[in-house]
């Protein structure tokens, strides 16, 4: 599966004046306000190849903006590449779009699937991370709740899978899936799996094997984001042209949300693939301008 690349305000003010300069009686016993806190500002702060776990490929690196508070965006990205490929770098363009505009992210590797590790192993190393960043909230002067999890491709999958059925209650308030599979408990689409040679892969992710004919394994079912649908709010943005991941995989679980009433969009990218064409101004501003705006609007 190819990679994709997606590209992507408080003030609180108090009034302790009067009650601290006056009386009981209403007499001023101090016209002169007290002097102002000194300003402390919170430097901008980027960590690469920090460790969250015992494994190998249990890394991360973070962005985080200076003047940042615990009402600060916060975003656990996912890379895509088919779930035996990819890396954390390959979202540092992201990472530097949050950045300057003024929200914090942690890029987060995780194991691939082969023999031995399925979907189980890397909601294992998602929730690693997620645990993580919960710690160091302190530390890093960030929220500990409500965090936004995206991703590209299998970044997207994952990040839906743990978004909807792994996330600690009150972790996840959103996810962005940029063209990733949602559903596959369907002989069309793992048929068209093999087709393309990606079966194989797909009975890694599963722990399973899977034969055209046959009854469909449970790990499937329990590898699908369809089926774990929970209410946290979506977004999805996917080509409309996409080889790889079926447009159609969007449109399935965008059936399922609007039945359940849970919060979602979908942006459909005319004419592109399964790799968006942030190239074309049109794309760009509809898939960042999307991106961004869930990032922002479900960070509340």
């Amino acid at each position: 599966m190819k990679k994709i690349f997606p590209a992507v305000f408080f003030v609180l003010a108090g009034m302790l004046f009067l009650s601290a300069g006056c009386s009981k009686s209403g007499a001023v016993t101090n016209s002169v306000p007290p002097a102002p806190p000194p300003h402390t500002e919170i430097p901008a702060y980027k960590a690469l190849n920090v460790v969250y776990g015992s494994h190998a490929r249990n890394t991360m690196d973070v962005y985080l903006p200076a003047n940042r508070t615990d009402t600060t965006p916060f975003v656990i990205l996912l890379n895509g590449g088919g779930w035996t490929g990819g890396s954390k770098e390959d979202l540092k363009t992201t990472q530097e779009l949050l950045l300057n505009r003024g929200a914090g992210s942690a890029a987060v590797n995780y194991r691939y699937v082969n023999t031995h590790n399925s979907y189980k192993e890397l909601m294992q190393d998602v929730l690693l991370a997620v645990k993580f960043c919960q710690s160091q909230a302190a530390v890093w002067k960030i929220r500990q709740q409500k965090y936004i999890i995206s991703g590209p491709s299998a970044g997207g999958h994952l990040s839906l899978l743990f978004g909807y059925h792994y996330a600690p209650p009150g972790s996840i308030s959103g996810i962005i899936s940029f063209s990733g599979p949602t559903d596959f408990t369907t002989t069309s689409y793992l048929d068209f799996a093999s087709l393309y040679g990606m079966i194989d892969v797909l009975n890694e992710l599963a722990g399973e094997h899977y034969v055209s004919g046959k009854p469909i394994p449970a790990g499937f079912n329990a590898a699908s984001p369809i089926k774990h649908i929970n209410n946290i709010p979506t977004l999805l943005i996917h080509g409309d042209k996409d080889l790889v991941v079926p447009y159609e995989q969007a449109e399935r679980l965008t059936v399922w949300l609007k039945a359940m009433g849970i919060r979602y969009k979908l942006i459909t990218v005319p004419g592109s693939g399964h790799q968006i064409d942030l190239d074309n101004p049109a794309n760009a501003e509809l898939v960042i301008g999307g991106f961004l705006d869930w990032v922002f609007t479900y960070s509340r």
